[in-house]
């Protein structure tokens, strides 16, 4: 689920989705947001936005936990 999906979620439904609330992962997401303004930029841009990059690394956190 990407997170367009993901943030129209009740809030026991997205905690459930992955593991944190939402006002944590809007925290998250921009910590990630200001390490990647201070990254130099090399290569291709990515295709993913940074919302769905710390859902997809919550989601296999969660996977990764339960095996």
């Amino acid at each position: 689920m990407k997170y367009e999906r993901a943030k129209h979620l009740k809030p026991a439904e997205f905690k459930r989705f992955c593991g944190v609330r939402l006002e944590t992962f809007k925290q998250m997401v921009e910590i990630v947001h200001q390490h990647s303004q201070q990254k130099k930029k090399t290569g291709r841009p990515g295709k993913i936005c940074l919302e769905d990059q710390v859902l997809m690394t919550l989601g296999d956190f969660r996977e990764k936990a339960y095996r």
